[in-house]
């Protein structure tokens, strides 16, 4: 994967099998769920000694409270792709980051997940997950490793591809920034 298109519609795909991963969580069986997890990790690469897998899951239920919990699965959003971006990287190559929006109704307009895509012997692959951190509001936004590797100091990236800006005041100042930092693709 050399081009931010590329990525773009990998995450975009990524967003869509979590989505309906997410709804699993609430209103499926078993079976469904761990299918639409399945799913939603191969989109995944676990680097050794990291872990990279689904942020999703429950604990067993009865069919009556999985039913109640059905009940919220409207609590449940697909996730907006705000950006993308690449940056060099000389262990990776190219590594693109997007900036996604929450998953609940009330978050789609602020940063609620930073994940990092490498080429994986020839497929495109998150290799890491980031939340911002909840109790900044500094610009640019803080982000806070989740899972996968790490990244301490990307370069700046070369290109970027604004899909959509944040509403939250902080984060869409943060999309501006990012967004006038490398020529748009």
């Amino acid at each position: 994967m050399t081009e931010i298109r590329e990525a773009e519609e990998f995450l975009s795909s990524y967003l869509d099998a979590e989505f309906e991963e997410a709804k699993a969580v609430r209103a499926e069986s078993d079976d469904v769920l761990a299918q639409r997890t399945a799913v939603s990790e191969t989109f995944m690469h676990a680097v050794p000694g990291a872990i990279m897998a689904s942020i999703y899951g429950r604990p067993p239920m009865t069919d009556a409270e999985l039913a109640d919990y059905a009940r919220t699965v409207g609590e449940v959003a697909h996730r907006k792709l705000f950006l993308v971006a690449e940056h060099p990287n000389v262990a990776w190559g190219p590594i693109f980051a997007g900036y996604i929006s929450g998953n609940h109704p009330m978050s789609l307009g602020a940063y609620g997940l930073l994940l990092y895509v490498a080429d994986i012997k020839g497929q495109p692959k998150i290799i890491s997950s980031y939340y911002p951190d909840r109790l900044s509001t500094a610009v640019p936004t803080v982000w806070r490793h989740a899972a996968g590797a790490e990244f301490g100091g990307l370069q700046p990236p070369v290109r970027v591809r604004g899909i959509q800006a944040p509403t939250r005041a902080e984060h869409r100042r943060d999309w501006e920034q990012r967004r006038s930092s490398a020529p748009e693709s």
